[in-house]
């Protein structure tokens, strides 16, 4: 029951993400963050999912993921998320875009959000994307977030068609 419940909070929180994510919000957007220590950050945190290393992409992402559930349960948690659509076995940067993303305490700070293609386990190149969105943190860039995004034949947007 414990598990079940913390799976549905981290769907929670992606949720509220991703509805966050659409809205305006004041402070700089993405645009002010070096946008090659973000990439660099994103890239690492994939290479890390490809490479089936969770304890890897865990060390990459922002540490109140893991404090507040513990290392156990948000490693379970991530790979939850990627039953979605299968373990990404390769990827490609297809797109970005910049914004804002609020904290728990409606805080808005700086986001870049990167989407890769490529096959996953379970699916070809381009039925799935997976989003990685990235924060500063302290000295650093982190992962706030991700998630798998399935997308329907016929429904691509236009940067899925483009390749």
């Amino acid at each position: 029951m414990e598990k079940n419940l913390f799976v549905r909070q981290v769907r929670l929180l992606l949720l509220a993400g991703l509805a966050l994510n659409g809205c305006k919000a004041e402070g700089p957007d993405g645009s002010v963050m070096d946008r090659a220590q973000a990439l660099k950050t994103s890239d690492a945190f994939m290479a890390e999912l490809v490479a089936e290393r969770i304890d890897g992409a865990l060390d990459r992402m922002e540490p109140e993921f893991s404090q507040k559930a513990g290392r156990e349960k948000a490693a379970n948690a991530v790979r939850k998320i990627l039953q979605y659509c299968g373990r990404p076995l390769e990827y490609e940067l297809r797109h970005e875009e910049v914004g804002t993303i609020a904290d728990r305490h409606w805080k808005t700070q700086p986001m870049r959000i990167f989407f890769y293609g490529g096959k996953t386990a379970d699916n070809p190149a381009g039925a799935c994307f997976y989003v990685v969105r990235v924060v500063p943190a302290g000295d650093g860039m982190r992962v706030i977030n991700f998630g798998p995004v399935k997308v329907a034949e016929g429904k691509q947007p236009d940067w899925v068609k483009e390749k």
